[in-house]
């Protein structure tokens, strides 16, 4: 764990475009906008391509926005295909995920490369003399990669494979539905078959890319994945529209978390931030603990320390000795408690009955 006061609620928003693909927004227009709604962690997924990843990680580096390298590929699946997307970490085995390296090690190996996918769109297009970026953005949804191998290689990398699903457009449930009198007369609970049971029972599929938070459920229950929402945001408009909440380090590894506790996803605004908001006086933000002038006790406990305390502080773990009870006490102190059992702030060890060295930030 990373930070010191532990696990936080963030907004996190895992499903995002650029320029360099479809996208309207530059990064720097995208990492304004992520900051402006207070969105802590975001991933660029542009299509086929992850040639704005380095630029954004350098961007929000002091921003206090976290990058999460992505790209997001068409796959052989469903009449229009199914969409997934590969999230992967800023370093696997001792090698630093660069876009570079994604190009050449997982991009180039499906098949996926600029010059083939400016091809792909000048062959369809027909028209000579356009910019390379106009067959660019024609041939991005003409490529496809195979399901299973974009997610071995994808998992090769120590990443994680996020897939469309739901009532999301491209998804897994509305491209590879059974047949029917209509789109819509197939639920997800009955839309089951032996390829899509498959991707998500063999471990595939990680995590599933939701546009209403009520379908979560049945992902959890059938296959134990967890499911986010995210904007898969195109305008800058819409970035951080339709994010979720995550109780996690700002890191790939914190977002490796969620796999196995989905209850660090919420889908609104969780309940303790909205307590904090009512009540903003009944919560310490970090205690500072100095030793004053002329003190005669040869002890130092804590000198000149100031420690951060975590809104959903249940219980302080530590060696013995290290001062958890001094800590417990001085919280109870700072917050007025009415029992004045002190376990370390007594008469005993200390000359006044009450310390005072102690002030609450």
């Amino acid at each position: 764990m990373n930070n010191p006061i532990g696990s936080l609620w963030n907004k996190w928003d895992l499903h995002l475009h650029t320029d360099a693909s479809d996208g309207k927004g530059s990064c720097q227009d995208i990492l304004d906008e992520a900051i402006a709604k207070n969105i802590k962690c975001i991933a660029i997924t542009d299509h086929h391509t992850v040639d704005n990843v380095d630029m954004m990680k350098t961007l929000a580096k002091d921003a206090g926005v976290t990058v999460i390298s992505g790209v997001e590929f068409r796959t052989e699946y469903g009449r229009a295909s199914v969409h997934m997307i590969g999230l992967f970490p800023d370093e696997f085995n001792g090698i630093t995920l660069t876009s570079e390296f994604l190009k050449e090690n997982v991009l180039n190996q499906l098949g996926i490369s600029r010059s083939r996918i400016i091809q792909i769109g000048r062959e369809s297009l027909k028209q000579d003399g356009l910019p390379e970026a106009s067959y660019f953005k024609d041939g991005m949804f003409r490529v496809q990669v195979n399901f299973k191998d974009a997610a071995n290689l994808i998992h090769k990398y120590g990443g994680i494979v996020t897939v469309h699903a739901g009532s999301k457009s491209n998804s897994i449930d509305e491209e590879m539905k059974h047949e029917g009198k209509s789109k819509k007369n197939v639920s997800i609970e009955d839309s089951l078959g032996p390829v899509k049971e498959e991707l998500f029972r063999d471990g595939y599929i990680d995590i599933c890319d939701l546009t209403k938070p009520k379908e979560a459920g049945f992902y959890q229950k059938t296959f134990r994945k967890p499911s986010i929402t995210t904007s898969d945001a195109h305008e800058v408009s819409e970035v951080g529209t339709n994010a979720c909440w995550i109780k996690a380090d700002l890191t790939f590894e914190g977002l490796r978390q969620i796999l196995a506790e989905p209850e660090r996803i919420s889908f609104e605004e969780p309940e303790i931030l909205a307590r904090i908001k009512r009540n903003p006086d009944k919560f310490i933000r970090s205690l500072e603990i100095r030793r004053i002038s002329g003190a005669t006790m040869p002890e130092k406990w804590f000198d000149s320390i100031r420690i951060q305390l975590n809104p959903g502080l249940v219980a302080i773990i530590g060696n013995k000795g290290s001062g958890k009870s001094a800590l417990t006490d001085i919280i109870a102190l700072c917050a007025d408690s009415t029992n004045q059992n002190w376990a370390f702030l007594t008469p005993a060890k200390f000359r006044m009955p009450k310390p005072y060295n102690v002030s609450n930030i």
